[in-house]
């Protein structure tokens, strides 16, 4: 199948439940999605672990149907549950990021800038190495609000492993963020 379409960020999780027509249109116009980690309103790890898993099993089955896509496994900053530990990470992504459904790591990134949320983030993106060597990709997420400082926070965060930038792309980027976000090095993002 020659795709006409690739949807390179898309919560099919999301879609599938609330408009589940949707994904029948995308085989019919050939577009394969590929579905971006966002777990709203998990309260503890356990529902974190409980949506990754579901994700994973929803784009399975997908395949299984006929309907080719992929996804990217990561932990959002929206996602982030207070008893979730940093040194936890590698365990919980490694799974998915191993699968070959799984194209790579994201949504990741900053919300607010938080400690916790850096903390997060500096151990996803310290998966880089092997997300290289296995020619996986990395998708990081830009905030809705204070725009601008949060993203300088994440490309601070991004300098200290300028061995993922070729896999890299910084997603929801606006006018008032692609050109730091470009002059970072990142030569992909998407607005």
């Amino acid at each position: 199948m020659n795709p006409q379409i690739i949807d390179s960020h898309l919560h099919l999780d999301l879609v599938y439940k609330d408009h589940p027509e949707r994904i029948q249109w995308m085989q019919v116009h050939d577009i394969v999605p590929v579905s971006w980690a966002f777990c709203p309103g998990v309260k503890d790890i356990s529902g974190l672990l409980n949506c990754l898993a579901a994700q994973a099993d929803l784009v399975r089955d997908l395949n299984r149907k006929g309907i080719k896509c992929y996804y990217l496994a990561g932990i959002h900053p929206r996602s982030i549950t207070p008893d979730l530990r940093a040194e936890d990470v590698a365990d919980i992504l490694m799974p998915y990021l191993e699968d070959p459904l799984c194209l790579g790591m994201g949504e990741i990134g900053l919300e607010t800038g938080s400690d916790l949320e850096q903390e997060i983030l500096r151990e996803q993106l310290a998966l880089g190495d092997r997300l290289s060597a296995m020619n996986k990709r990395i998708g990081i997420h830009t905030p809705r609000d204070n725009k601008p400082d949060v993203t300088d926070q994440t490309l601070v965060l991004l300098a200290d492993f300028p061995e993922i930038a070729p896999i890299t792309v910084i997603d929801h980027c606006t006018p008032e963020i692609i050109g730091p976000v470009l002059e970072g090095g990142l030569n992909k993002a998407s607005c």
